[in-house]
Order: C-alpha cells, then sequence, then structure tokens
C-alpha cells in the first residue's frame, strides 16, 4: 500500500492512532525523503485556513504577507500531504481540494494562475463521512477521491487484545524519557489490561507517563495505576475494590455456568443503570434489543428493557 501514490482515507475514533499509520505509509513510500505536510482541518479557524492550505499573492487581502505565501499543497510537492480531520472542512474548500486533485494544479488566492502539484494526499478523520454526503455537509465526488484506499482503525476496546504490548510500549518510552526503570506489578498489568480506554491510545499512553512519573518506586502498584485513571476522571472505570471483587469472584465455588451467568447480570444492571433503555443497551453491546429485554427479565433487572 504505502509503495503506491494512491489517496488513503484513515477512519476510526479520536486517539486510536490515525496518525501514526499516516506516518508509516508516507515511511515507507518512495516520498519518504520529500516533506510531509500535516494539517489539522478543525484547528484552524475557516477563514484562515484556505490560505493556509492554497496560499495567497501579495496584495491578495489586508493583514497578509505582503510577499505573498505558498501554501501547504505546494509545501508537500514530491511528498505527502495530511489532512486530519478531512470531515471539517468546509464545503468551499473541499471544492477546491476536489479541483487541485483532479488538475494537479493549485491557484493561490488572488491569482489566476494554476501551478503544477505533485503529492499524494492522506486524509483522516472520526467522522462519519457517509451520513455527512447524506446530510449534504461533505462532498461524495471528494470522499470518492479520498476513499482509494480506507483504513478503518477499530478503537482500543475493539481489539483489547494490543492494550498489554502497547502498556509495555509505552513503559519503555517513558522509562527512556524520564531515565528511570519501572515496571509493572503483576496486579496493577491486568488491572490496566481490564480497563476500558474510551480515549484510546492516546489515554492509555497519558496514563502509563503519569503512573512513571508519580509513582514512588520502581515498581507501578495497583494503587498507582487506580489514582492514575482517577486523575483523568473517567468515571466508567473500575476502581481497585471492583477490580478485587472480580478476582475474588473468579475463584469463588461455583460452575462456569453459574459464573457466566453472574457476570451476565452484573453487567446487563451496570450498563441497564447507565443507558436507561434496553434499545441503547442491545445498541451499545450489539445485540438485538429482545435479548436484552429477556436477560433483564431473567435476572429481575428493573428498566426500561
Amino acid at each position: 500500500m504505502a509503495e503506491w501514490d494512491a489517496s488513503v482515507l484513515i477512519t476510526g475514533p479520536s486517539g486510536s492512532g490515525k496518525e501514526v499509520i499516516a506516518n508509516l505509509i508516507h515511511s515507507y513510500s518512495h516520498r519518504s525523503k520529500g516533506p510531509f505536510i500535516k494539517i489539522n482541518c478543525a484547528a484552524i479557524p475557516e477563514h484562515l485556513l484556505e490560505s493556509e492550505l492554497f496560499g495567497y499573492e501579495p496584495g491578495a487581502f489586508t493583514g497578509g504577507n505582503p510577499k505573498g505565501k505558498k501554501g501547504l499543497i505546494e509545501s508537500a510537492q514530491d511528498g505527502t500531504l495530511l489532512l486530519d480531520e478531512i470531515g471539517e472542512l468546509p464545503l468551499t474548500l473541499q471544492s477546491k481540494l476536489l479541483r487541485v486533485l483532479q488538475t494537479q494544479k493549485v491557484r493561490h488566492i488572488g491569482s489566476n494562475k494554476g501551478i503544477e502539484v505533485n503529492f499524494r494526499l492522506l486524509a483522516s478523520t472520526n467522522a462519519n463521512l457517509k451520513e455527512m454526503i447524506e446530510q449534504k455537509t461533505f462532498r461524495e465526488d471528494l470522499y470518492y477521491r479520498l476513499n482509494v484506499i480506507d483504513i478503518a482503525i477499530p478503537g482500543l476496546n475493539e481489539r483489547r487484545e494490543d492494550i498489554i504490548p502497547l502498556l509495555n510500549h509505552f513503559l519503555d518510552f517513558n522509562n527512556e524519557k524520564y531515565h528511570t526503570k519501572k515496571v509493572f506489578r503483576n496486579d496493577a498489568l491486568k488491572f490496566l489490561a481490564g480497563c476500558s480506554y474510551r480515549g484510546n491510545i492516546r489515554e492509555l499512553r497519558n496514563v502509563v507517563e503519569r503512573m512513571v512519573i508519580m509513582s514512588r518506586t520502581d515498581e507501578i502498584t495497583l494503587t498507582d495505576a487506580t489514582i492514575a485513571f482517577a486523575s483523568f476522571n473517567t468515571d466508567d472505570q473500575k476502581t481497585q475494590e471492583d477490580f478485587q471483587e472480580d478476582n475474588n469472584n473468579i475463584f469463588s465455588e461455583g460452575s462456569l455456568k453459574e459464573k457466566v451467568a453472574d457476570y451476565e447480570r452484573k453487567l446487563l444492571q451496570k450498563y441497564m443503570a447507565k443507558y436507561k433503555s434496553g434499545a441503547k443497551v442491545a445498541e451499545v453491546l450489539r445485540t438485538d434489543q429482545s435479548t436484552i429485554s429477556r436477560k433483564c427479565k431473567k435476572y429481575h433487572i428493573i428498566g426500561d428493557a
């Protein structure tokens, strides 16, 4: 994929590692020695975004550089341009970007002259562009121009097998950064592996860094882990007491069928308490409402199932 010059659309929730994928694509492409220009379409006000992307001629508008300015598209010549949060690009600029992709020419604000450009476009977003197309807030023709290759990155909670390797990776990274030799205690690692990371890799990375900084010994304890999560106000996380209770329940007496039923009951209780609606719980847990209704009746869980 990296060796081809096709446009790539990288989708996934915030913090899931979209920019990391973009970096890898550029690094392994034949354009790796060229510039890699990144711009966050959501971070720049609309009235400035056009001049940043396309550049402008001298005297094009009041307050601009009197010598004019080269845009970021031009700056990506012979390299790669990443448009992060492409869904935030205004419709007027979407049409201008589409014209650049079709003609391979960019035109400064205040000029009628096209400047030839040669770059590879990567785009990323956490928005549902297909829904935006239906709502007339994103151009369908631009979507198909961008989506030659589609890379969908699931949230970290949907690829839980990656959590422990990432925990160890960020621990090594921060040990090198802060010249420490911290290690996880087993109970801390188990706790972290069982947590829900709504902020995805970004949240996990920040939690690990906080633990490295705040832990008083070379061992990161269960207490260190729970305090680190509390500092991020993640009210959906397990508490230390919840974790210890789960461990006790695992090794209590009872058959596998009884233990699975007990876990299912507790899970449904928590989800019904949070979402108040069987339809919403069914959506979140990716099942049908009739299943939720039947199980709530089985476990005597009160709510709008």
